[in-house]
């Protein structure tokens, strides 16, 4: 049946925007994490208590954390896109929202 198709599919874009939102907050968190360990991974540094490895790898972690939360937003973006597509709030006038010339203004209805 078409009409359980769709009601189907919404449900799935809607557990996926929550997912992506989840996915998003973690990401915030761990980036957050990544940051501390790099301000004491760097003390330890200035004051000679560490090596250059160490503190090489704390940034290591702090760039992916930052790459992990990139990633993150971008997902729940595509998510929330896709769900505004399956509940039917998309439409040619709002296509500007994605328009990468545009990004600054775009918004989340």
């Amino acid at each position: 049946n078409e009409e359980n198709n769709v009601i189907r599919d919404v449900r799935i874009a809607a557990l996926n925007v929550n997912y992506a939102a989840e996915r998003m907050a973690l990401t915030a968190k761990l980036l957050e994490s990544a940051n501390e360990a790099f301000e004491l991974a760097q003390e330890r540094y200035k004051v000679g208590s560490s090596s250059i490895v160490e503190l090489s790898q704390a940034q290591l972690s702090q760039t992916e954390g930052e790459i992990g939360q990139a990633k993150a937003k971008y997902e729940y973006h595509i998510r929330a896109a896709i769900l505004d597509f399956q509940t039917g709030q998309i439409n040619q006038r709002d296509e500007s929202r994605f328009d990468p010339k545009t990004t600054k203004t775009a918004t989340r209805k």
